[in-house]
């Protein structure tokens, strides 16, 4: 039997959890998540999402697969080498789920574009490849009042950061208060471990499922941060809007 397009089959052990309704499940299917870049924890965050019955992913990406993106990124084989990112993920999620609706933009997001690309969706989720990006994305997310599930990884470490307008401070300020402005400002490397940043994709892909459905908590306000080498957590609390940041300190 070809259980494919039968949501109550396919999604039966999901819908077992607790909290996880039929209507949950009809939230998942109908929301608008953007993709921001397909770098490091992409494709573990994009899969995880669409097995979870996301309705409508949009893709943006303005580079093609090289060699090394093959080493990090399972959406991508040999076969892929010279295409654009955006068309190899989408062709990798659709015969995974035929049903889901995926939106590519082929472009580099900038600042010119910035606010019309992000201003279609209900979440977005930053796997961008660099840290000025990174930063932009923040900017015009709280501008817009759009929810950001950010990712940063350096090393074998990664943190998690969901941005909530209204609750979280911005990127900038998060930065600064946990001591890692040098993030920003520091050469970018293009050192890569795929398992963490695997892992860092499917934490990601859990904020997003949690805020579409209403599960579990997301304070907004905190920073989780892993270190892979000593097996280490850490939790960092109280990240709240600053009164004197013209974005995260403004009313909404």
């Amino acid at each position: 039997m070809n259980t494919e397009h039968d949501p109550k089959l396919r999604y039966a052990r999901q819908l077992l959890l607790p909290g996880m309704s039929e209507n949950a499940q009809k939230q998942l299917g109908s929301a608008r998540v953007l993709m921001l870049g397909l770098g490091g924890p992409a494709s573990a965050c994009a899969v995880h999402l669409v097995e979870a019955g996301v309705g409508h992913l949009s893709l943006i990406d303005g580079l093609r697969v090289d060699d090394p993106d093959l080493s990090e990124q399972f959406m991508f084989s040999g076969k892929d080498v010279g295409a654009f990112r955006v068309e190899a993920a989408r062709d990798f999620l659709q015969e995974r789920s035929p049903e889901l609706s995926i939106e590519i933009i082929k472009e580099p997001f900038t600042s010119h574009s910035a606010e019309r690309l992000l201003s279609a969706a209900d979440l977005v989720v930053d796997a961008l490849d660099d840290w000025q990006s990174k930063i932009l994305a923040s900017d015009v997310c709280m501008q817009l009042g759009r929810t950001l599930v950010h990712c940063g990884i350096r090393g074998f470490e990664f943190h998690i950061y969901t941005m909530i307008p209204g609750r979280s401070a911005c990127l900038r300020c998060v930065l600064s208060k946990t001591g890692m402005e040098d993030l920003v400002s520091a050469p970018l490397s293009h050192a890569a471990f795929g398992p963490l940043a695997g892992m860092a994709g499917c934490f990601q892909a859990i904020e997003v499922i949690k805020l579409i459905t209403g599960l579990g908590t997301t304070p907004g306000n905190h920073l989780i941060k892993f270190d892979s080498l000593r097996r280490d957590f850490d939790d960092v609390t109280n990240l709240n809007p600053r009164t004197d940041c013209p974005d995260c300190g403004r009313p909404f």
